[in-house]
C-alpha cells in the first residue's frame, strides 16, 4: 500500500486542492448574493481572512467556516456533488437534483408525484431517471425496501438489459447497483452480489465515469465488509477512493476514507487505518 495518493498527491497537496474548492464555493456565493468580503466578514473574522480563504490560501477554524456557510446559506456537504442525472428537460433535472441533494425526500416524492412533472416525461431515460428518484427518494423518507425495489424494477424495465447484460450507461449502472444494496438488505446476498459485480462491470468499462458513479464501489465495499471479507472490501475501497480522487469530484470521499478506516483495523494494519482516519479529518474538521 503507498503512502501517498495516486499520481505523487500527498496530504497536505489533498489539502490544499480542498481548500482551493471551498475558496471558489465561498467567492461564488459571496459574489451571487451581492456581498462584499467586508459584509460577509462583518461580526465573524477580518475581510483579509475571506480573501485568504477565497483565494486557497487558509482555511479558518470550523466555527467560522460554519458561521459563513450559514451567511451564504451554503452546505458544504450537498456542494460537492454538482452532476444532474440528464432529464431532457433540464428544469427537471435541476429541481430533482437540487431536492436530493438537500435531503428534502417528503417533497421530493410530492414534485415527483405531481400531474406535470409525469407529463414532461418524454424519453425512456427520463422514465430510468424518474424511476431510479422515486425509489431513492422512497427508502430514504419512507425506508420501505420492498416499495424501493418495485420503482428500481420500475427503472430498469424501460432500459433495453436483459437479466445477464452489463449496464452500460450512468443511469443503468446506478439502478443496478441500487437494486443491489436492497436485495442486500433484504439477505439476498447472493442475487445482491451479482448485481453488485455487475454495476462494478459497468463502471469499468466508462472511459470518464461521471461524479454519481463515485457511489458505487463504496456500496460493494460495504457490501463485503459485512460478510466479513475485509480483504476484498480493502481493495474495492481503495479503487473507489482512487477514482474519486482522479476525478477530483470529493463526493463521497470522506465515506470512503471512514469505511477504509474500519477495515484496516478488522485487518490489524494500524498505519494504515492511521493514514486514512487524517483523510477523513480533512472532511470531519469542516
Amino acid at each position: 500500500m503507498k503512502n501517498n495518493f495516486e499520481g505523487g498527491r500527498n496530504l497536505e497537496n489533498y489539502a490544499a486542492t480542498i481548500r482551493q474548492r471551498i475558496g471558489n464555493l465561498i467567492r461564488g456565493k459571496r459574489r451571487k448574493i451581492q456581498l462584499s468580503q467586508a459584509q460577509l466578514a462583518q461580526d465573524i473574522c477580518s475581510q483579509a481572512l475571506i480573501s485568504s480563504l477565497e483565494k486557497g490560501e487558509y482555511l479558518p477554524n470550523t466555527a467560522v467556516l460554519i458561521q459563513l456557510c450559514q451567511r451564504l446559506q451554503v452546505s458544504l456537504d450537498q456542494n460537492f456533488l454538482n452532476t444532474k442525472l440528464p432529464f431532457q428537460e433540464a428544469a427537471l433535472a435541476s429541481k430533482v437534483f437540487t431536492l436530493c441533494k438537500e435531503r428534502r425526500y417528503r417533497e421530493m416524492l410530492q414534485f415527483l408525484d405531481r400531474p406535470a412533472t409525469m407529463i414532461s416525461l418524454t424519453a425512456a431515460s427520463d422514465f430510468q431517471i424518474y424511476y431510479y428518484y422515486y425509489a431513492c427518494a422512497t427508502y430514504q423518507a419512507i425506508h420501505n425496501l420492498a416499495t424501493s425495489q418495485r420503482y428500481l424494477k420500475m427503472a430498469l424495465s424501460y432500459t433495453k438489459l436483459t437479466s445477464q447484460a452489463i449496464p452500460q450507461t450512468e443511469i443503468e449502472i446506478l439502478i443496478v447497483n441500487a437494486l443491489a444494496t436492497i436485495k442486500a438488505q433484504l439477505e439476498e446476498s447472493k442475487r445482491s452480489q451479482v448485481l453488485f459485480k455487475k454495476s462494478q462491470t459497468g463502471l469499468e468499462k466508462l472511459a470518464d465515469p461521471a461524479e454519481n458513479l463515485n457511489v458505487i464501489n463504496y456500496y460493494y465495499g460495504i457490501f463485503l465488509m459485512n460478510l466479513g471479507d475485509f480483504l476484498a472490501a480493502q481493495r474495492t475501497l481503495i479503487t473507489g477512493f482512487d477514482q474519486v480522487v482522479r476525478g477530483e469530484s470529493y463526493f463521497m470521499l470522506a465515506d470512503y476514507a471512514l469505511s477504509l478506516v474500519d477495515c484496516y483495523q478488522h485487518l490489524g494494519r494500524l498505519d494504515q487505518a492511521a493514514q486514512y482516519q487524517q483523510r477523513y479529518e480533512v472532511f470531519h474538521n469542516l
